[in-house]
């Protein structure tokens, strides 16, 4: 995930877009896009552990300080990495229309 870290405000808020829902399927994680109240099955997303974590705090809208000590906390990680890994993630899913800023 490194390399792409970037954010544009210094603490923006997100939440979850209408247009995705997560599934759990054998054990597996997915985001399932959805299109005028149908999902796009040929567009999954596995969610690891930790990407499950943020996106169950995106129920509410949450800041990316927030996420990023909710993430600590829950991994023990500490350090500058786990801000670059909640931004890029956060990122990719607004490229995708995942997640909007609040």
């Amino acid at each position: 995930m490194r390399g792409r870290y970037f954010v544009t405000e210094k603490d923006p808020r997100y939440r979850r877009a209408a247009s995705a829902v997560k599934r759990s399927v054998a054990g597996e994680v997915f985001l399932v896009p959805v299109t005028n109240g149908v999902a796009d099955v040929m567009s999954l997303y596995v969610l690891n552990p930790t990407a499950e974590v943020i996106w169950d705090l995106l129920e509410e809208p949450r800041s990316l300080n927030e996420i990023c000590e909710h993430i600590r906390q829950v991994t023990g990680e500490a350090g500058a990495h786990v801000r670059e890994d909640c931004c890029n993630f956060l990122n990719q899913l607004e490229e995708l229309g995942l997640v909007e800023r609040a």
